[in-house]
């Protein structure tokens, strides 16, 4: 078994993203209420709802310029939707309105939950705490190459000249 699904650093961080999901979901199944068919449409808005807080949170965490391809892709498919509820059935187009709505809110959280995590590791690896522990694992690393008769320091490469 891979080691990082033992972690449980890494559940306590992931816990809660289909916990908000479904929380989101339950929520809008409350306010719209259909009449027959709840589970079906809890399942859609689910699905929705957690499309909407994993690409906010890839987008928030990312230190690149996600938006730029994530804003078009969701904007795409609620266009696409948006066609659709204009020649469905009355009865759909509750459900997609209400889709539409999970996913914009989850990725508004997703964003936002992402940016905050990015933010607290960067603040991490800054930290006075984490430079110690770089610095106490940088002796060991001297200290065992001058054990095995090495320079204290691994030397650089040389640097590559242009068009190579």
């Amino acid at each position: 078994m891979p080691s990082y699904l033992t972690m449980p650093e890494l559940w306590i961080t992931l816990w809660p993203i289909p916990c908000m999901a479904s929380a989101i979901a339950a929520l809008l199944l409350l306010v719209h209420r259909p009449r027959v068919g709840r589970k079906k449409f809890y399942v859609v808005l689910l699905a929705f709802a957690l499309l909407g807080i994993v690409t906010g949170l890839l987008a928030g965490f990312s230190r690149t310029s996600a938006m730029g391809a994530v804003l078009p892709a969701v904007l795409s498919l609620v266009g696409g939707l948006g066609i659709y509820l204009v020649g469905a059935e009355k009865a759909d187009q509750g459900l997609v309105a209400t889709c539409v709505i999970a996913l914009s809110l989850n990725l508004l959280v997703g964003t936002v939950w992402g940016a905050t995590l990015r933010d607290d590791f960067e603040r991490d690896a800054k930290s006075a705490m984490s430079r110690k522990r770089d610095a106490l694992i940088e002796a060991e690393v001297r200290e065992f190459r001058k054990d095995l008769g090495l320079p204290e320091v691994a030397p650089t490469p040389p640097a590559k000249k242009e068009g190579e």
